[in-house]
């Protein structure tokens, strides 16, 4: 296992070298954001005086706070976002193909007749590689987060879902998988990468459209949603509810988009009258998941992304052991 690890390392040194600087670099960035994050966190007496709920003249270093939260940690969030499909797709997309269109994966195969402990091994490596890169920049995000949103449960909010905790870990993991099988199948590097490249895309779409995983939605009134203070009058600077959608409610609780509610106007209106009229017969409403189910709803897409992981590994393994030399 030492020599074939010393082995892999040599072929992969690019892309390991590439997924470590981008750890550390993240990982440090991250470190130093949440400390400053901290060090300049306002009092409630400062947020008070801010919200304009308390009086004026309290010491406030909010505006710093903001403009770091909102500029520099917003940038760190879209790396957050990214880093599971980078470091997945970087990490499986070479590591059979590079050696199927080399040629030595063929000489490996003569030499272990059974493919499954050949290409077990690598994957097993690889797989740490991610786990260990991931489950270290999961854990700086925590910190980060838990500094830019202190008086928020990430378990019970939305408003930094994805970017922490074993989610991201587990969605490190699924690109990879799926990366795996991308080269098993193409055996070739450059393809391989160029097909990662859309699958990203794709994956990045697809994780998105299950939301919420089969949490029930709640529907409430527009109105009601938008002057909900949720906080005994005092705004929370991040809202822990995630919206999911729109529409318009008819009174036998029915929920239909504008163009379904207005299907059964009269004819003739013209748009401010269909408008006024679908008001007059439904009631707007926005759809939201509750803050807390956010645990559960990332329950529920780990196991549906780690079945599908291992359907991707699975894969692979039957490619490989069909494929010709």
């Amino acid at each position: 296992m030492t020599a074939l690890a010393r082995i892999l390392g040599r072929q992969h040194r690019f892309e390991i070298a590439a997924i470590a600087l981008f750890t550390v670099v993240l990982v440090l960035a991250t470190l130093i954001a949440g400390l400053r994050l901290r060090e300049l966190e306002p009092t409630d007496a400062c947020v008070d005086a801010w919200l304009g709920l308390g009086p004026d003249g309290a010491p406030c270093a909010i505006a710093a706070w903001l403009s770091l939260r909102n500029g520099e940690v917003g940038l760190l969030g879209l790396a957050f976002l990214a880093a599971p499909f980078l470091v997945g797709a970087v990490a499986g997309s070479v590591l059979l193909a590079r050696e199927i269109e080399l040629g030595t994966a063929a000489l490996g195969w003569a030499l272990q007749p059974r493919r499954a402990r050949w290409i077990a091994p690598r994957i097993a490596a690889a797989l740490l590689l991610v786990i260990t890169t991931m489950a270290a920049i999961a854990i700086a995000g925590r910190f980060l987060w838990s500094a830019a949103d202190p008086a928020i449960d990430p378990a019970l909010s939305f408003a930094r879902y994805g970017l922490d905790g074993p989610l991201l870990i587990v969605r490190g993991v699924t690109v990879f998988a799926i990366a795996v099988l991308a080269g098993a199948i193409v055996g070739r590097q450059l393809p391989t990468a160029i097909v990662m490249l859309g699958l990203t895309i794709v994956l990045w779409l697809a994780m998105q459209h299950p939301f919420p995983w089969g949490v029930p939605t709640t529907w409430v009134p527009l109105d009601a949603q938008m002057t909900d203070a949720r906080s005994g009058g005092r705004a929370e600077l991040s809202d822990p509810d995630r919206i999911v959608g729109y529409g318009f409610q008819s009174p036998d609780g029915v929920v239909r988009s504008f163009t379904d509610a207005a299907a059964s106007a009269p004819a003739g209106l013209d748009d401010d009258a269909l408008d006024a009229w679908v008001r007059q017969q439904a009631t707007e409403v926005v759809g939201i998941v509750p803050g807390a189910e956010a645990g559960s709803v990332a329950l529920r897409e780990s196991l549906a992304l780690a079945g599908v992981a291992l359907a991707a590994l699975a894969g692979s393994f039957l490619v490989i052991g069909r494929r010709r030399p």
